[in-house]
């Protein structure tokens, strides 16, 4: 349990759960739990159990490195509560420029600048004038590239 505290809070910091092999308290503990977890796709018996995996998977821990976690296995959150969660990455970070391969929120994120564009072109789109206004109003950056000009 501690363990899952820990990656708790390494997934609230970070917004992802690719542990680094050398971080000092979960990199070891990250190996063993991608062992068990090949072990189990052998059909071999071990220690993971099915209730410990499936907190794994809530937290997207990525069983196979190199692969992208399967975030799809969370629960879907609302525009709004997404907008909230981003809210408390700018007051942790001081911004709003999260990474788009750091988890649901990336995604999210990635998700906002796609819409901004095809609503802008005239295209169906899930983004609204009302939306962009609010991420605007928080100093969202709809296009990427723009970041590295203003400083951002």
């Amino acid at each position: 349990e501690e363990r899952i505290e820990q990656l708790t809070s390494f997934v609230e910091e970070h917004g992802h759960c690719k542990i680094p092999l050398r971080h000092p308290q979960l990199g070891n503990f990250s190996s063993t739990i991608r062992q068990r977890y090949k072990e189990r796709e052998e059909g071999k018996k071990n220690s993971l159990s099915d209730e410990r995996m499936s907190q794994l998977v809530d937290l997207g821990f990525v069983f196979e490195a190199g692969k992208s976690p399967n975030f799809r296995s969370r629960k879907k959150m609302s525009w709004g509560e997404r907008y909230e969660e981003l809210l408390e990455f700018k007051e942790e970070h001081g911004h709003v420029i999260v990474p788009q391969n750091s988890g649901p929120l990336g995604t999210w994120v990635k998700e906002q600048r796609t819409g901004y564009r095809k609503m802008k072109a005239g295209e169906k789109s899930p983004m609204t004038t009302e939306k962009a206004l609010k991420l605007s109003e928080i100093g969202f950056v709809f296009d990427a590239s723009d970041r590295w000009n203003k400083g951002n």
